[in-house]
């Protein structure tokens, strides 16, 4: 996650360093999950912080969200959004409802040197140029990027070209940068879309794996890209 957002949240763990912070994206998203935060509560009965990521930018879930919009406001969870297109009339409704919402525009601050190394590392990958993909990896991390902020760019990269793959229009990609929608496409020529389907099961392997324990998710990570 960026700095901003690494400050934002060490700030609301100050009063309380025992507060659960819990991530949900498109990839970990489920009613099932959703439920589990709604119920979770930390040892001393804080309410944990909700980190967002790219879910009103997913049709789905942004879907089933919004029908849990009451309950996510008055729960006392702290909200924090991010992603590349934030729905603001329904973050209106949120805030309305007496939650307290932060919002991240992005990955990383755009007033952030590190978010050029990011930008860089995922550009590679869309090159497939495994030179350029290493270089700019070992410089995000230099610049203080996580994994995890690599990694969820990774994502982002495989999916927006395997979308391109499918005939994905720029709503498709949500984006209204002709830029960007170009990069998308001239990406996804150095892939086929089984290779496609192969990097992103791997990448969901790495995080789960990762979670339970049976791997280092840095070391992963950084071997998968390699192997590009």
């Amino acid at each position: 996650m960026g700095a901003r957002l690494r400050a934002a949240i060490d700030s609301a763990l100050a009063a309380d360093p025992t507060r659960q912070v819990i991530e949900l994206t498109p990839e970990t998203w489920s009613m099932a999950a959703l439920e589990e935060v709604l119920c979770a509560q930390s040892l001393f009965g804080e309410p944990p912080i909700l980190v967002l990521r790219d879910l009103f930018e997913d049709e789905v879930s942004a879907m089933m969200l919004e029908g849990r919009l009451p309950e996510v406001a008055q729960s006392g969870l702290g909200i924090f959004v991010i992603g590349e297109e934030l729905p603001v009339k329904l973050l209106a409704e949120i805030k309305k409802l007496g939650a307290t919402v932060e919002e991240f525009r992005g990955t990383v601050s755009a007033g952030d040197e590190s978010y050029k190394t990011v930008f860089a590392a995922t550009d590679a990958l869309g090159e497939r140029d495994k030179k350029k993909l290493w270089v700019a990896y070992e410089r995000s991390l230099l610049a203080g990027v996580s994994e995890e902020e690599l990694f969820w760019g990774f994502v982002r990269q495989l999916k927006n070209m395997a979308l391109v793959h499918e005939g994905a229009t720029m709503n498709d990609l949500g984006t209204k940068s002709d830029y960007v929608y170009k990069k998308a496409v001239s990406a996804a020529k150095h892939f086929k879309k089984e290779e496609l389907s192969r990097l992103h099961g791997e990448l969901v392997v790495i995080w789960h794996d990762a979670h339970r324990g049976l791997l280092d998710f840095d070391t992963a990570l950084e071997r998968w890209a390699l192997r590009i």
